[in-house]
């Protein structure tokens, strides 16, 4: 889901730059097929199906994850998304009408909330991968009862939270940055 806006955010840059929303000024799709109004129709037709995802996203997070953080940003996600799909509705409306400075502030807007819904799903997205997905043997009574019993230490506990410092190491890949410094460094002195 998180990809898939992401491509319909991108569309939506070769949309704008190929001047589409003039050329295609019907809904939901255009009638013609010159490039430009392929593209427009391709990038409907790619929200359309994003807005679905998000949807599925949204009910499956709800359904499967107590985690209200999670629960939140999918209601979130899909509330932008609505929005996002609003605004472009209203954005075709006014370029049929002709009227520019109106629609100059609702292409930032639509942009702006796309933006917005892509973090909110990169957030989504993030956190499900951090927080261990939740199964009957792994909730909070089952960890604290397994503390005591042998075998299972409060230090075993410890070393399967993940670690925030390890993780912003990894971020900067280190590895890699010293391999660009090396060669940078080789060309310079070249």
């Amino acid at each position: 889901t998180t990809t898939s806006i992401f491509y319909v955010l991108a569309l939506g840059v070769v949309v704008t730059r190929s001047g589409g929303l003039w050329d295609c000024l019907t809904l939901p799709f255009c009638l013609s097929v010159s490039q430009s109004e392929l593209v427009a129709t391709v990038h409907r037709g790619m929200a359309g199906l994003g807005t679905v995802l998000v949807l599925a996203l949204a009910i499956q997070t709800w359904r499967t994850r107590p985690e209200q953080m999670l629960r939140t940003l999918a209601a979130l996600a899909f509330g932008l998304i609505i929005a996002q799909n609003s605004i472009g509705i209203v954005q075709v409306l006014l370029a049929e009408r002709g009227e520019v400075v109106p629609l100059n502030v609702m292409r930032l807007a639509h942009l702006a909330v796309g933006a917005l819904t892509w973090s909110a799903l990169v957030a989504i997205t993030t956190l499900a991968l951090r927080l261990p997905y939740p199964t009957p043997e792994r909730s909070t009574e089952g960890a604290a009862a397994q503390v005591g019993s042998p075998g299972i230490t409060d230090r075993t506990l410890l070393a399967t939270q993940p670690s925030l410092l390890k993780d912003y190491v990894s971020l900067t890949k280190p590895g890699v940055i010293s391999l660009l410094i090396f060669t940078t460094i080789t060309a310079m002195y070249i």
